[in-house]
């Protein structure tokens, strides 16, 4: 969701969810965590790789934080807003989302204060 990428650059939280098939034999030792992945490997054709949705050939489903879903994520991000002590009405729809307990209705407004505020810098 384009959206939820729009709140993670807002909050400086570039953290992706990534699941990787994996094939665990019965009888066989786990790999552990040097042989999977290394500094060597992750840091510059993964990381690529990782924002193509592939690893090594292997198809992998990139994650973004849910804000829409998650009510704990979603209020740091207000909290972030209410920090920065703009008296603008994008505020204050995020204010009336929350007055609402409505998480749809914060998030749509998150998103439009985060549209607005990246305009003006």
């Amino acid at each position: 969701m384009k959206n939820n990428k729009l709140i993670s650059d807002f909050m400086g939280d570039n953290k992706v969810g990534l699941s990787i098939p994996f094939v665990y034999y019965l009888g066989e030792n786990l790999p552990t965590s040097d042989e999977i992945c290394t500094l060597e490997n992750v840091e510059d054709e993964v990381r690529l790789e990782i924002e193509n949705g592939i690893i090594n050939s292997v198809d992998v489903l990139v994650t973004l934080l849910e804000y829409n879903n998650d009510w704990n994520l979603l209020i740091k991000v207000v909290k972030k807003i209410y920090s920065l002590e703009l008296d603008v009405e994008e505020v204050l729809i995020v204010r009336d989302g929350l007055a609402e307990a409505n998480i749809t209705q914060t998030y749509d407004a998150v998103v439009k204060f985060i549209e607005w505020y990246n305009q003006q810098n």
